[in-house]
């Protein structure tokens, strides 16, 4: 199974260098193109991902036309199952949040409020069900089938509870925000995998967050994505998950370089 971790930056596409930024700093608060949402769609059904996990997506405000960008993925990379989390509105001008998009049946969403002062920032979750759709359906639909199913269910097997954040960029909103986030993760039984933009200025910040039963795997340099320099971008998984690779998302469309992992749960 694989799940992308991808800043998407509203689609401002900020990929070469800082001197972008003056000349394309308007694209935060205007329309404009929708090309890189696009593109990540295209590489997503290209390299067959399973999940997909987005920091900075908009679902619609002026700057992108009124265009869902979530939405857009769906509809051209064949990810059908999907939710936007939203954490900014600030008028019309964006509509900002994380976003996720799956093959599989999402059977629950939720968002958790974390500390912060400025900007809101939250812990969001989707809890998908990833039995074996096609020995479901070579099963007889009879009662006996549907109660065994339910009893996995309700027991967290077959279950993925996927974790999205991004958080401060304020280390001290940071500190309090990964230690609420430990405090609510680790109260979630089963499978568990947190991404997001942690932008964490040393690893030391997110000691809080491992455990025995819960470890960082992603050590890899996102940011900027034309020189890489910083760990922003991360990845924690839950001690049950033990075949498991990491590797950079071969494309350039924002500021972050996204992450690809590519695991078994058994």
């Amino acid at each position: 199974m694989k799940i992308l971790l991808q800043n998407i930056q509203s689609g401002v596409n900020i990929n070469k260098g800082y001197w972008q930024i003056p000349l394309f700093f308007w694209k935060y608060f205007l329309p404009h193109s929708q090309k890189s949402i696009i593109k990540i769609s295209e590489y997503i059904k290209y390299n067959n991902i399973d999940i997909a996990v987005f920091t900075e997506a908009d679902a619609g405000s002026i700057r992108t036309n009124f265009i869902d960008q979530v939405s857009l993925i769906s509809r051209n990379s064949g990810l059908k199952n999907g939710f936007f989390f939203k954490t900014t509105n600030i008028l019309k001008i964006t509509n900002q949040g994380n976003g996720i998009l799956t093959k599989y049946r999402i059977i629950n969403n939720k968002q958790y409020p974390l500390p912060s002062i400025g900007e809101p920032r939250f812990l969001c979750q989707s809890t998908i069900e990833i039995r074996d759709e096609t020995k479901n359906k070579n099963s007889k639909n009879t009662l006996k089938t549907k109660n065994k199913i339910n009893d996995r269910i309700k027991n967290n097997e077959d279950l993925l509870n996927v974790f999205i954040t991004h958080l401060s960029i304020s280390k001290r909103n940071r500190v309090k925000q990964i230690e609420e986030i430990n405090n609510i993760i680790s109260k979630i039984k089963g499978s568990k995998i947190l991404l997001g933009d942690f932008n964490i200025s040393s690893d030391d910040e997110l000691l809080p967050l491992q455990n025995e039963n819960f470890k960082r795997i992603s050590f890899i340099k996102t940011y900027p994505s034309w020189n890489p320099k910083k760990c922003f971008d991360n990845i924690f998984l839950s001690s049950n998950i033990k075949k498991y690779s990491i590797s950079k998302a071969d494309i350039l469309v924002s500021d972050h370089l996204g992450l690809i992992l590519d695991f078994d749960i058994k």
